[in-house]
């Protein structure tokens, strides 16, 4: 695959989600409990994208 391709279709999956995540409504009937733990997963996965894509970034050099 072309890696460049798999960034551009990466960075659209990451446009939707977020999207996804904006619309949703966790003042209704939601166990907060789960939610915020979920929630938090979501954060520790985004770090280490942040961290991945870093690196990828460093490797570039310059």
């Amino acid at each position: 695959a072309n890696p460049l391709r798999t960034v551009d279709s990466f960075g659209r999956a990451i446009r939707r989600s977020t999207a996804q995540l904006k619309a949703l409504d966790l003042s209704a009937d939601v166990d907060r409990t789960t939610a915020r733990k979920k929630l938090d997963t979501c954060l520790a996965n985004l770090e280490e994208l942040r961290r991945t894509v870093e690196a990828l970034k460093a490797g570039l050099g310059g």
